[in-house]
Parts: structure tokens; C-alpha cells; sequence
């Protein structure tokens, strides 16, 4: 799968996807109306969740999609204004109380190294060291001053 973690300033996610025995680079987080949102899971679900969570922002009629016993979907949303969501393919937000989340299957190990005070990049790297599945290269997203903005 992957690893995304997130604070309550910005968000981190791994490159690597796997398919079968393959992987490839991929970046797994978007601004999406001011809010950075990164998603872990099957490609159709991820893409079918990518689009209804825009056309949900300007709709509240806009119906969630339609997803099968077999697609897998986590995703994690850093609102504009700070806030933590957490979604699956039931598309109702769970808000995350905590100053910080993590997704994924590394994230376990990225949850512990937020505890220990590291920073979302520094928990995917965390990640990365005992999650077979997290990999590659690391983008970072930050709020700030009412705008998204990746890693300078």
C-alpha cells in the first residue's frame, strides 16, 4: 500500500506503489480547494474517491461512489483550516481529534514516530525502514498562509 502521515501544518506521503511484484514512483497527494488530501489504496478507488471528494466540495447532493468488496481505500485530509479527516469507501469523514494521523501500512510505525516528536517526512522515513510496502521518494505538502505549498 503506502504511508501518508499528516499534522496539523502539513502532509507526507511515500512514492512507491506496488502492483503485484512490480513498483513504481507515484505521487500520492493533491490540493484539492485549498485542503492537501493523500489517498492509499487500489488505483480505481483511489481515482473514483479523488473526484467525488472535489465535486462533493461545491455539491452537498453530489452521491458517494459506488465501490466493490474488492477495492481498498484510505484517505487522509489536512483542511485549509487545519483540520484532520479520515475517510474509507464509505466516504464519511472520521475527524481525527489527535494533532496528528497516519495511514497505510506503515502506519503504525509512522504513528509512533510522530509520538516520539519527528515531524510527517521524518515518520514516512520511519515507515520506510520496517514497511516493505512504503518507499522511494518523499513529498511534503504544507499550509501556509492560507495557500498549499509542496517542500521548497
Amino acid at each position: 500500500m503506502t504511508t501518508i502521515a499528516a499534522n496539523r501544518q502539513c502532509m507526507s506521503a511515500d512514492r512507491k506503489v506496488t502492483d503485484g511484484d512490480v513498483s513504481y514512483s507515484c505521487i500520492k497527494l493533491r490540493e484539492i480547494n485549498g485542503s492537501i488530501v493523500g489517498v492509499a489504496g487500489d488505483n480505481p478507488a483511489i481515482v473514483k474517491f479523488w473526484a467525488w471528494y472535489r465535486a462533493s466540495l461545491t455539491s452537498k447532493t453530489v452521491k458517494a461512489p459506488e465501490f466493490n468488496k474488492k477495492h481498498s481505500l484510505a484517505a487522509l485530509v489536512l483542511t485549509a483550516k487545519g483540520s484532520l479527516l479520515v475517510y474509507d469507501t464509505d466516504c464519511v469523514p472520521d475527524v481525527v481529534e489527535d494533532d496528528y494521523w497516519a495511514i497505510g501500512t506503515g502506519r503504525q510505525a509512522a504513528l509512533a514516530a510522530m509520538l516520539l516528536g519527528h515531524e510527517p517526512e521524518e515518520a514516512i522515513a520511519v515507515a520506510q525502514e520496517v514497511d516493505t510496502c512504503t518507499g522511494g521518494a518523499v513529498d511534503t505538502f504544507w499550509l501556509k498562509k492560507g495557500r498549499v505549498r509542496s517542500k521548497d
